[in-house]
């Protein structure tokens, strides 16, 4: 009899495990006064400082992975087109940081699973959202498929979609004022579904993204 719930109870333990991963962005604290960065609160000292010598802020002292002890400090500043940037310094055992990575993003989210979250649309044609992890002393990307766009959004003017990147195929030529959902981005491309279902790629460098923008929202507002 005792064999017989060997299994369900290593499922049940297995699906909370996994439960318990995907909840990882809930419950999180966040600073409030400069920056914005949501991260597990025992795993970090709350700073929030200004350095007016540096001419940036002085965020938290945080476990990137809560399994090592292993702190980094977090600063945050303007840019010179007042764009938000992190620091983020690992914290030797000498008590001497050494800087690890600059992420000019809106907002991060550090878990303490290991990884640092990224996103926002400062510097970029969208709400771009990176992943990254440590190698080593290097904070680098983490790859992905492609980058989720999923942003309702209308032509401004005429558009063709394509069936490839090779533009070897016309799938739709899309007039003025038509909707249409961008779906993701890939290597400069974007995929583009009409709200009859067809789905056609677009490339980026071919349209106008800056003073009259081909597609409606989508826009190049960094330097």
């Amino acid at each position: 009899m005792r064999n017989k719930f060997k299994l369900p109870i290593f499922l049940f333990v297995f699906f909370i495990s996994l439960y318990s991963n995907a909840q990882s962005f809930q419950n999180l604290a966040s600073t409030t006064k400069y920056g914005n960065i949501k991260y597990k609160a025992e795993n970090t000292v709350l700073i929030n400082k200004e350095d007016i010598n540096e001419e940036r802020y002085e965020l938290i002292k945080t476990k990137i992975n809560a399994q090592k002890n292993i702190y980094y400090k977090i600063y945050f500043d303007y840019g010179e087109s007042e764009d938000p940037n992190y620091t983020i310094c690992k914290i030797n055992s000498d008590g001497i940081e050494t800087e690890i990575a600059n992420i000019d993003k809106d907002f991060l989210i550090i878990p303490g699973n290991g990884y640092i979250y990224a996103g926002g649309s400062s510097n970029e044609y969208y709400d771009r959202r990176i992943k990254y992890k440590l190698a080593g002393d290097k904070l680098v990307e983490v790859p992905q498929a492609a980058y989720y766009v999923g942003m309702a959004s209308k032509t401004n003017s005429l558009i063709t979609l394509y069936a490839d990147k090779n533009k070897s195929d016309k799938v739709a030529v899309l007039p003025q004022n038509y909707k249409v959902e961008i779906l993701i981005e890939d290597k400069g491309w974007l995929l583009l579904k009409t709200p009859f279902g067809l789905t056609g790629w677009l490339k980026i460098s071919d349209i106008d993204t800056y003073m009259n923008p081909t597609l409606d929202g989508f826009r190049f507002n960094g330097d």
